[in-house]
């Protein structure tokens, strides 16, 4: 499996931001349930992808799947209601230390929440855009995370303007939905969107993406927001 950050340089088709512009991060997250991280049984992040893209169009992937021995359930009998959950994303069918060795080091792109927060504070640094399909899931997820790690600066904290540690983040403080970019370009409510039709309308072949798996979700993102603002 691939390390988990890694630096791409884009093609020349892919759009690049000009240099007075805020880098972006396209991301997404998959979790083991819905409800929100702060509850006392809310949910807890199993793989991040995030893709940030500087102002110059240079690329840096981020892709980790977080340890079983972190994530606070039973892998064999997580229950009904996380089991439906984590049946979504595949959990059981493409977590590295369920399909291949079960020891975390022997996979690079297997991290504890404490190391992923850390890639997440380096890929927000800059005070870059975060891009999603539902943002607001993944921002309130990262922030969680960020919080429950302590690893939010104190700077960071400092300017959230109700000075709280959960409510401040390093990233931006408005999102980009790329539902709401889509909807805005063709003239219809996000919520008659289909994911495969709207790729299609934009000219993205559906195929390049499993869907519910966090780095071609996050490439989707990419390519859509690309396809709206880029051509």
């Amino acid at each position: 499996m691939p390390a988990p950050f890694s630096v791409h340089q884009p093609g020349a088709t892919q759009p690049t931001e000009s240099a007075d512009e805020a880098p972006l991060v396209f991301c997404d997250t998959e979790t083991d349930g819905l409800a929100s991280p702060w509850a006392p049984s809310g949910r807890r992040i199993w793989e991040i992808a995030t893709i940030r893209r500087e102002p110059d169009g240079r690329e840096h992937q981020f892709h980790a799947f977080v340890r079983l021995d972190e994530l606070g359930f039973d892998v064999d009998d997580p229950g009904e209601v996380r089991r439906r959950s984590l049946d979504v994303g595949g959990f059981h069918q493409r977590h590295p230390q369920l399909v291949g060795s079960p020891v975390a080091a022997d996979h690079p792109n297997v991290v504890s929440y404490r190391a992923a927060a850390a890639r997440l504070l380096e890929l927000f640094a800059g005070q870059a855009v975060l891009v999603g399909a539902v943002p607001s899931f993944d921002a309130e997820s990262f922030r969680h995370l960020l919080h429950t790690t302590e690893l939010l600066p104190a700077d960071v904290i400092a300017s959230d303007p109700t000075g709280s540690a959960p409510m401040a983040s390093p990233w931006r403080g408005r999102l980009v939905c790329v539902w709401s970019l889509v909807a805005g370009r063709i003239g219809v409510p996000t919520y008659t969107l289909d994911r495969t039709a709207v790729l299609r309308r934009l000219g993205i072949d559906p195929a390049h993406y499993a869907h519910h798996a966090a780095l071609d979700d996050s490439r989707w993102v990419r390519d859509v927001y690309d396809a709206v603002l880029g051509g």
